[in-house]
């Protein structure tokens, strides 16, 4: 469904992605892992459109390139970034009528009821504004946003982030419901959980490659994955893991 070769991503002479070679099925997830600064979040923004990038990145078979952000996501390719981003003066509702505009007439996919019921905790805040949310649930309320606007591919930039375990666990509980009826892409600093989620997994390291396989591949490999990751970051994810 989604691939990818040769991609470079350059900010101001910095390389922050370079010949990036990936791909992702029609019905797997796929974690993206490395540490900070390895240009995991620079790949997700070029395949949604958001930085200017050299290679090919095609999505079912056509070339996002010339594709603006707004037109990429109506194709189905749907991201979730970094930081929630929920329009605060909105409740949780609206947010997530808001994203039921890229739907571009796709039938399917998950109604706001199929949110509520992915992500209980959601149903009796529906009418809290979105600045009065906590963390876990302003994260909760992003990937339902994501949801419901139809997605054919979905893009996840850190879904862990700052959240306590108890929520981390909720929230891969509910994805792991959604890699069953939809592809993932799972950019996450929580090696662990990230490789339970999914079935294959790419380690960046400096923009490049420089690892990947299955998840079971990957999870036996622990010496390779703390190379990569370092000792501390190898702790974190292990401490953090739901």
């Amino acid at each position: 469904m989604l691939e990818i070769s040769g991609l470079c991503v350059n900010y101001a002479g910095t390389e922050a992605v370079v010949d990036c070679r990936m791909s992702v099925g029609a019905s797997s997830a796929v974690a993206l892992l490395g540490p900070n600064g390895a240009g995991k979040t620079s790949t997700l923004k070029a395949i949604s459109g958001l930085v200017e990038f050299k290679g090919t990145i095609e999505f079912d078979g056509v070339s996002v390139h010339k594709m603006t952000p707004e037109k990429i996501a109506r194709t189905g390719l749907v991201h979730v970034p970094e930081g929630r981003r929920l329009f605060g003066s909105l409740s949780v509702h609206e947010n997530l009528q808001i994203g039921q505009t890229s739907r571009n007439g796709r039938t399917g996919g998950y109604s706001i009821d199929d949110v509520y019921d992915l992500l209980p905790a959601l149903r009796p805040i529906a009418k809290r504004a979105g600045w009065a949310l906590s963390g876990g649930e302003q994260q909760m309320v992003a990937i339902g946003r994501g949801l419901v606007a139809a997605p054919r591919l979905l893009l996840l930039d850190e879904p862990s982030l700052g959240l306590a375990p108890i929520v981390v666990k909720s929230v891969f509980a509910a994805l792991k419901e959604v890699s069953e009826r939809t592809p993932i892409l799972l950019v996450e600093q929580n090696a662990v959980a990230a490789i339970e989620l999914c079935q294959r997994g790419y380690v960046l390291v400096d923009g490049r490659v420089a690892m990947q396989g299955t998840s079971e591949e990957l999870g036996s490999r622990e010496a390779l994955i703390d190379s990569y990751l370092g000792q501390s970051s190898l702790a974190e994810v292990e401490r953090r893991a739901p």
